[in-house]
């Protein structure tokens, strides 16, 4: 099982380059890693980081938000990306009732 600093040099995520984050996650959610999580990402960029997450929990549910239109391919199915404004309310509600009805078990804000 590859670890996170593996899987990121696959995707071009800046998240390989900041590798203090990899180490952080990495404490964080390896017990969560073969669990069905439920991981909202926000700020997606070209949704790279998306593909980490995906590949990371294999069983996870993943969904990412960004201001910008994200054209993502995943055969897996299991990638959701939506285009809006973290702060819209309305739309972070719909994201939640759709994809995560008990919450999200991870929810990443990028700075």
């Amino acid at each position: 099982m590859l670890d996170l600093a593996h899987i990121a040099g696959r995707y071009g995520t800046d998240k390989a380059v900041h590798t203090h984050y990899l180490r952080n996650y990495e404490h964080y959610f390896a017990d969560l890693r073969e669990q069905e999580v439920r991981l909202f990402e926000l700020g997606i960029k070209e949704g790279g980081s998306l593909l980490l997450w995906r590949d990371y929990f294999e069983r996870g549910h993943i969904v990412g938000l960004d201001i910008e239109p994200v054209g993502l391919d995943d055969p897996t199915g299991r990638i959701r990306t939506y285009q809006g404004m973290q702060q819209d309310r309305e739309l972070l509600d719909r994201i939640a009732r759709e994809n995560a009805p008990s919450g999200f078990d991870i929810i990443i804000k990028a700075s």
